[in-house]
């Protein structure tokens, strides 16, 4: 019985200590390996930010190019305001003098109240063979007042109409 119980002691004994030896081993790897997850997290992290940074980029582009579009379709309603009020200039004018040939406009954005320029050009030319109508072609163009000249900030409209003169009345 003497001999088992030392064999169990001894058994016990090596158990304790290669069992702690493997411990240290297995805890020792794992820290290595907890170390390298550490290092994956933060790759995995890293990554994740990148993406959102690209989509909150894009949503930033977007709007602008939205905002872009809001500002382009305000000139071209207001260009259009403009062309339609040149154009009733124009038929007011020819009834009063039947010798109208057109006129410029060159309107500053203080005039219009913004940051809007605008040019209006109305041309009557005669109709042959037609003494009595004249054709009235209006074009407006509303404009940054800093790029004048820059066809991407600009918003045109054009109208075109034929005009009856009126005769002396008897």
């Amino acid at each position: 019985m003497r001999r088992f119980i030392e064999w169990r002691f001894n058994t016990q004994a090596r158990r304790l200590r290669y069992g702690s030896q493997a411990r240290r081993l297995r805890y020792g790897s794992q820290a290595r390996r907890l170390r390298y997850n550490k290092g994956a997290a933060l790759v995995v992290v890293l990554i994740g930010m990148a993406v959102a940074t690209m989509i909150f980029l894009s949503v930033l582009k977007l709007i602008a190019v939205q905002r872009q579009s809001v500002e382009l379709q305000t000139r071209q309603i207001q260009a259009g305001w403009l062309a339609e009020s040149a154009s009733q200039r124009a038929y007011a004018r020819l009834a009063v003098e039947a010798n109208y040939h057109g006129e410029t406009w060159n309107i500053s954005a203080q005039d219009i109240g913004g940051r809007d320029g605008a040019a209006i050009v109305i041309r009557v030319d005669e109709i042959p063979g037609k003494p009595d109508r004249r054709k009235v072609h209006v074009e407006a163009a509303l404009f940054l007042s800093n790029r004048p000249n820059d066809p991407n900030q600009q918003a045109r409209q054009s109208r075109e109409l034929i005009v009856s003169l009126k005769g002396p009345q008897t």
